[in-house]
């Protein structure tokens, strides 16, 4: 099955089907780690929860899980004294590679944690138990321009919900709400239910909102009616969104994304190419981290006509991230 098929723009036009699939999907059992927002931030600075790319095996994407996105999905848990999405974050490598596309929709520039170029946010998602509780794991993919007319995939962020009472849930089997509570294993088409049921942002309870953002995509009125589109080129059509913001730009503006990696960088480094960050008093883009040469490259747009890049020390610009870092959380923590 190509991922084509499997993206919500196609099913939006074909129909849904993945409510009818009935391919299985692993169920993680996740232990209790007994951590607080302390414990979890240390064991992210010192990479005892694993950051690197990772192949999800349901869309054949690598995902980059980098440092950004942890923070983020910490301060998530934190914000709503969440600890269970801590548990969650020592098993991610596996709920990466285990969970499944349901939602996609086109990426609004309303967040600096995003990338520059970014076209679409992604949703996959799986169940898995922690502590013998179920859960969904949402995890949210951001999928931006190389500046070589291909995307990358990073994930954004990760947040959990609670599944419980899961009689509430028609399944395809009766014996599948136990097999949720105590089974290895879920067919797509009963994830598929249980993420309707529980995620009131999943695309199906907002058709219609779908159904217009994907005759925008696809540059169509909606009275032209669904019957004329040609499902082969939907996804195709999608992707025109990332070459359209490329041709906007001008070749030194995308040249940020050449001649580097999404390779996970070592702990030291906080942010990875793509990441926006304030240095001295100046927002920049990071488009080049060398650490052979311990210089960071930086993209500054708010020059005028042209953006203009430039070296600076790459520990300099890690220690002024850090302190800043370690500000922006003292004052999360004292307003929440």
């Amino acid at each position: 099955m190509t991922y084509t098929k499997k993206s919500p723009f196609y099913r939006a036009v074909n129909g849904e089907w993945r409510d009818k699939e009935t391919t299985r999907a692993e169920i993680l059992s996740i232990s209790n780690y007994n951590v607080d927002f302390k414990k979890i931030r240390e064991d992210i600075k010192n990479q005892t929860i694993v950051r690197g790319v990772f192949t999800n095996n349901d869309t054949a994407w690598n995902i980059q899980i980098s440092r950004n996105g942890l923070e983020d999905s910490v301060k998530y848990g934190f914000k709503h004294k969440d600890t269970t999405v801590y548990n969650m974050l020592y098993q991610l490598p596996k709920l990466v590679e285990n969970s499944i596309l349901l939602d996609s929709f086109i990426s609004e520039r309303n967040n600096s944690n995003k990338a520059y170029n970014t076209a679409f946010m992604h949703k996959l998602y799986g169940v898995c138990r922690v502590d013998d509780k179920p859960y969904l794991a949402k995890i949210t993919v951001e999928e931006f321009a190389n500046g070589q007319s291909g995307t990358l995939m990073r994930m954004y962020n990760f947040q959990d919900i609670k599944i419980e009472p899961i009689r509430l849930i028609e399944f395809t089997e009766e014996q599948l709400a136990r097999s949720v509570l105590k089974g290895s294993n879920i067919s797509i088409s009963d994830l598929f239910k249980v993420v309707k049921h529980y995620d009131n942002d999943f695309y199906i309870n907002h058709s219609e909102q779908k159904s217009q953002e994907l005759f925008s995509v696809l540059g169509l009125q909606s009275s032209q009616g669904l019957n004329i589109l040609d499902p082969n080129v939907i996804i195709h059509q999608s992707r025109n969104i990332v070459k359209g913001m490329q041709k906007e730009n001008n070749a030194e503006q995308l040249s940020f994304f050449e001649n580097s990696t999404l390779e996970d960088t070592e702990v030291e480094i906080p942010f990875a190419v793509g990441d926006e960050i304030d240095y001295g008093e100046r927002h920049y883009t990071i488009s080049k981290i060398d650490k052979e040469k311990n210089t960071v490259t930086l993209l500054d747009y708010n020059t005028g006509w042209y953006p203009i890049s430039h070296d600076e020390d790459l520990s300099m610009v890690i220690a002024e991230f850090e302190a800043v870092r370690e500000k922006e959380i003292a004052g999360f923590v004292n307003i929440t």
